[in-house]
């Protein structure tokens, strides 16, 4: 089979457009695994000042989704299983397990309905521009 220029210039195009709308559309992690998470301070759902450092020694979980997020809505409730699972367990290298949602959302009181409806009953749900966006870099989450 022989490829023309054009029919390699149109693959590349294709190529080129996909990226620039996965780069646009999807959440970019700043960080790799194996990086120290950096610290932060932000307001939970019931006001309460939650620092990250404050949970050194535990293993935690940060969850970032949104109401308006089919994929995450649907892997809500395997992360309800998994906090059931290990919210009471014994480690031998962390004193407990933690989960932090963080919200990327524009509409708050939705935001508290989806955690109502999905039943995440964790006490960490934040709701805080400021810090998803120290850890995603993208227009979704500057939106």
């Amino acid at each position: 089979m022989k490829i023309t220029f054009n029919t390699l210039l149109n693959i590349l195009l294709a190529g080129m457009i996909a990226l620039f709308i996965g780069r646009y559309f999807y959440k970019q992690p700043r960080f790799v695994n194996g990086e120290t998470t950096p610290d932060f301070t932000a307001s939970t759902l019931s006001g309460e000042q939650l620092q990250l450092s404050s949970l050194r020694g535990q293993y935690v979980l940060l969850d970032f989704w949104g109401s308006w997020c089919g994929p995450c809505r649907q892997e809500n409730p395997g992360l309800v299983q998994l906090y059931d699972k290990y919210q009471n367990a014994r480690f031998q290298q962390a004193e407990r397990f933690v989960v932090i949602s963080i919200g990327i959302e524009e509409n708050e009181e939705r935001w508290r309905r989806a955690i109502e409806r999905d039943g995440l009953h964790w006490p960490y749900h934040i709701l805080d521009k400021a810090t998803s966006l120290r850890f995603f870099d993208s227009e979704l989450a500057q939106q």
